[in-house]
């Protein structure tokens, strides 16, 4: 208690009436099905589909009582299955059209329909088969920086409120400054609270019945019915969550299809963005949102992002705890088909190219000590191409060479002279005499290959993997 005449204040507070107006009817979004093309509406008007949807132009409504799973099948929103009710979405964007615009009431989300991913809806499908062992309370999503991982907390919100209709969903977000916004959303009594000094020391009672969602932020230590944190690979964030033993999951970047749904179906990025442009950004930065739709006008400089970007400390510790807005924005995070490993990978061929020059003019022993360290571990992809791009050097360049024969185990030396570095699309391109590397990094069966050098062909396969196929395209000699 307080001690008499100390000023004491409520953690509770009431909110504007359009946050609460936005979250207690999240629940009454819709989920809807796109196509640029026509389809044939029969499937979708006769039983037992058109109970539960409506077939609206080019669009396909689902009603409030029912979601999809992974699987495109419709189920009631308690998680059981709708009979007879798989959907075939692969021409279809998902959306979900929220019933009025977020901006201004969840940071960094301004459009009033969202994409919803594939792996939305799988990795919700992973962490709720996962639940069911009663014991874990928790889990860690991480993405790389830019991939809208508010998206998924937003659309994990509506799933929650769609689901279990009876609890409670706390949500925490950073407003883009030095203020958290903790929201306490009751379902029963549609009411919605602010906290504004967080989670921390409330009454458990208010708490334990709640899902809560910490979006880009550390959590509190709180008692909860599951707690999500939803964050990049800053595992200062998650340092006191792990005292829980939570899991741990990866979100992967977006594919190419999804950026154009996003492209095809918001006029304001079709009229702003050229397609040229976004196809640009893609090649550059790969499948993330952020450059595609936020940067466009002005996309990180290359050699500036590289020169402040620290990799072997990236890889070393899983991208955590390295206090640099740089290399997650080259370096990005491809996890496995369940969502529980992961891979580091560049972000583009420039990008992996750019990191490798940067690395050779200024610190060359950085590229030896990630090749050495990291092959056998998540970082492998990155270390791979670095070693590749190394020995292409090294080879173009001749010098004697201590070989293996491959037929006999015969050690021999085979003398290199330095060559000219051409790059090739087409296998007609490639030209005799020359040191050829494909310009695309995963050619089938060679890395480079010099033909008709003083009578000899010589083809080059490079890896760091300890056992690896040798393949010969014949057809590189006719």
């Amino acid at each position: 208690m307080k001690r008499p005449g100390e000023y004491q204040t409520s953690n509770h507070e009431p909110v504007a009436l359009s946050v609460a107006d936005f979250w207690n009817n999240l629940d009454k979004a819709q989920i809807v099905l796109k196509s640029l093309e026509n389809f044939d509406e029969t499937a979708f008007t006769s039983e037992p589909l058109s109970r539960y949807i409506e077939v609206k132009g080019n669009e396909i409504v689902l009603d409030d009582n029912v979601m999809l799973n992974a699987q495109d099948q419709l189920i009631f929103n308690n998680g059981e299955l709708v009979n007879g009710s798989t959907l075939s979405t692969k021409n279809f964007a998902k959306f979900l059209r929220l019933c009025r615009s977020p901006d201004g009431i969840v940071y960094g989300i301004s459009a009033q329909n969202i994409l919803i991913k594939d792996s939305y809806l799988l990795m919700i499908e992973k962490i709720e088969n996962d639940r069911e062992d009663k014991v874990t309370k928790g889990c860690t999503l991480i993405g790389s920086p830019g991939i809208g991982k508010t998206h998924f907390s937003l659309y994990l919100a509506f799933y929650l409120t769609r689901r279990y209709t009876s609890t409670n969903i706390i949500y925490q977000q950073p407003d883009g400054s030095n203020v958290t916004i903790t929201l306490h959303i009751n379902q029963r009594n549609r009411s919605v609270i602010k906290f504004p000094r967080g989670l921390g020391g409330e009454d458990p009672e208010v708490t334990k019945d709640s899902f809560y969602i910490a979006d880009s932020i550390a959590p509190s230590l709180c008692k909860t019915i599951y707690t999500f944190l939803v964050t990049t690979p800053k595992n200062v964030r998650w340092h006191e969550f792990k005292k829980y033993n939570p899991k741990r999951y990866y979100a992967p970047i977006w594919t190419e299809k999804e950026i154009w749904d996003v492209w095809e179906w918001d006029e304001q990025y079709k009229e702003r963005i050229p397609k040229v442009r976004v196809e640009e950004l893609i090649r550059r930065w790969g499948c993330i949102p952020r450059r595609v739709f936020v940067e466009y006008n002005n996309e990180p400089d290359i050699l500036e992002l590289i020169s402040h970007c620290d990799t072997y400390t990236f890889l070393k510790n899983e991208g955590g705890d390295l206090n640099d807005n740089y290399t997650g924005k080259a370096i990005y995070i491809i996890p496995n088909s369940d969502f529980t490993d992961r891979k580091y990978v560049p972000a583009s061929e420039e990008i992996c190219k750019a990191l490798y020059r940067y690395h050779e003019s200024n610190t060359k022993e950085k590229i030896i000590e990630i090749i050495k360290n990291f092959a056998r571990t998540a970082g492998g992809p990155l270390s791979g191409r670095f070693f590749e791009m190394m020995a292409h050097d090294v080879l173009r360049k001749g010098g004697k060479f201590k070989v293996r024969r491959l037929t006999d185990n015969d050690e021999d030396d085979l003398d290199l002279q330095e060559l000219e570095l051409k790059y090739f699309d087409e296998i007609n391109e490639i030209t005799p005499g020359c040191y050829n590397v494909p310009k695309d990094p995963t050619f089938k069966s060679i890395d480079s290959l010099v033909p008709n050098r003083n009578g000899s062909n010589h083809l080059y396969q490079t890896t760091i993997a300890e056992k690896h196929n040798i393949k010969v395209m014949l057809s590189l000699y006719y």
